[in-house]
């Protein structure tokens, strides 16, 4: 007896697969679920995939930024090193000839002549070599390249041989004004580079280049180029025979 039962039992009659059928379709269905949740819960939805788009271009435009700007830092202290270089041998240049070099020289790039206005002259390099070049390629103007090869290298301005640039008419009587305001802030020659804005200035307000107007007044007072208004701001790069750090001096 006990043995017709289990067998009885063992037996697979079609309501009962009918029932294993559905079980099993029932358990498949919530393994689905489960694993149709399990994706959703680890994916990102089109929200969230923008927020995480938009964090990482703002850091990735602060990275940009800092490293521009570290690169206008190091620019800035080669152009700094530059000119003290350069000051280094005009002040030997002047030991040895009792005077500063010219700063209008002729096509020789030596004496005096109206070829180059306020670079520093060949005459640093032969036949005494007080440097070993006078071609000193400013980094903030030498990438561009509509600028002549002249326009690449810092500025000098002699404010003492005023009256010889006047009798050889380098100069004219307008340009008086601008050199007194420069010997009285820089001491008698002044060093310049340009600064981030690559451009040469600005100065003196009234300045212009229109009508020779930047032949008058460039050599006066420029604006100083200073990191604390802004690491991009406008202003150039100056160093003085008598100030090696000049302030901002008065247009006045």
């Amino acid at each position: 007896m006990t043995l017709y039962l289990q067998r009885k039992e063992l037996q697979v009659t079609p309501e009962r697969l009918q029932s294993d059928q559905v079980m099993n379709t029932l358990r498949q269905a919530k393994m689905n679920m489960a694993a149709l949740y399990w994706r959703r819960a680890s994916a990102l939805t089109l929200i969230e995939l923008l927020v995480v788009v938009a964090v990482l271009s703002v850091l990735a435009g602060i990275a940009t930024l800092n490293y521009l700007n570290a690169q206008i830092k190091a620019k800035h202290a080669r152009v700094k090193a530059d000119l003290h270089s350069v000051a280094t041998a005009i002040e030997t240049y002047r030991l040895d000839w009792n005077h500063y070099p010219f700063d209008i020289v002729g096509k020789d790039g030596k004496s005096p002549g109206a070829n180059d206005y306020w670079y520093l002259p060949s005459g640093l390099t032969t036949p005494v070599a007080y440097m070993a070049t006078n071609v000193f390629l400013d980094p903030f103007r030498q990438d561009k390249a509509t600028l002549p090869e002249r326009y690449f290298r810092p500025r000098y301005v002699n404010y003492s041989l005023m009256p010889m640039n006047l009798q050889l008419k380098l100069l004219s009587e307008k340009s008086r004004a601008a050199y007194a305001k420069g010997y009285a802030a820089y001491g008698v020659y002044r060093l310049s580079a340009s600064g981030p804005d690559g451009k040469a200035g600005p100065w003196d307000p009234t300045a212009s280049w229109t009508k020779n107007g930047g032949y008058t007044h460039f050599p006066g007072i420029l604006v100083n180029y200073d990191p604390s208004n802004g690491t991009r701001s406008n202003g150039d790069i100056v160093r003085g025979q008598g100030a090696p750090e000049p302030t901002q001096a008065s247009y006045d």
